[in-house]
């Protein structure tokens, strides 16, 4: 799993330490199930498990996109710091703030996609986000 993950971040970063620590430490694996799992269970959360009619408004769909955004941005800068760490790469703060953020915008498109996809089975927000 961490090879699909590793070339799918390799886009994103080339290849150079930041790359090698996170693949060395398998962490692009774990790191891409939790985006997609986070990604999955807010979207769910919105329209199901809510699934309102006071809250199925697209300023809504949005706050739980931000939510979104921002458990993945604080997952993925936290959770590998330690490990990254422990294995005494060299690695600033500034990169895993990079990381996090490219990586929860990665969420919102998965946010988005799993949006269209599921809205259709949804009673009061088969219409949200249009």
């Amino acid at each position: 799993m961490n090879e699909i993950f590793y070339s799918f971040y390799e886009i994103f970063y080339g290849v150079d330490s930041f790359v090698d620590a996170f693949s060395f430490s398998e962490l692009y694996g774990i790191i891409g199930i939790v985006t997609l799992a986070i990604a999955l269970f807010t979207t769910v959360l919105f329209y199901f498990i809510i699934n309102s009619t006071n809250f199925n408004k697209l300023a809504h769909w949005l706050i739980i996109m931000a939510v979104t955004f921002g458990i993945v941005f604080l997952f993925t800068f936290m959770y590998p710091q330690d490990i990254v760490m422990e294995n005494d790469f060299e690695i600033s703060n500034e990169q895993f703030i990079t990381f996090g953020l490219i990586n929860a915008l990665i969420a919102i498109v998965y946010y988005f996609v799993f949006s269209v996809i599921l809205k259709r089975w949804s009673v009061n927000g088969s219409v949200t986000p249009f």
